[in-house]
């Protein structure tokens, strides 16, 4: 339990886990992971479909004991840099489906959820 709460043992494995999943994903993709480990990319499937996916870090919260637990969060600096790096604000073109990824649920899964105290939800809180 003590290490549970100890800012340097938590701060050294969250540095480690960031770590590695930044050389997953530049190896993954081939470039250095930006700040927020956002990114996307623009396909042509069959018949010239374009597809274009948007990967979203909903995973920014810190997770504290009675708080924001199974919460996320993508934040509107995130939003801008993705949609500068994918060109949104040339309008989306004809016939394009675009997809968004991320960790949390945007919305409940489940229609109705019992509140209580210490439930862990998986939703963002963000998703206006």
């Amino acid at each position: 339990d003590s290490q549970k709460t100890n800012d340097a043992i938590i701060k050294a494995n969250y540095d480690k886990s960031r770590s590695a999943y930044g050389d997953f994903y530049a190896k993954y993709f081939d470039i250095k992971p930006n700040q927020s480990m956002t990114s996307g990319r623009k396909l042509l499937l069959n018949d010239s479909i374009p597809v274009e996916i948007v990967l979203l870090n909903s995973v920014t919260l810190q997770q504290i004991k009675g708080s924001f637990q199974g919460h996320g969060f993508i934040g509107q600096e995130q939003l801008d840099d993705v949609a500068k790096e994918m060109g949104f604000s040339k309008g989306k073109p004809r016939n394009v489906t675009r997809i968004c990824v991320m960790h949390h649920h945007l919305m409940p899964v489940s229609l109705t959820q019992d509140a209580y105290p210490d439930a862990k939800y998986s939703t963002v809180l963000d998703a206006e």
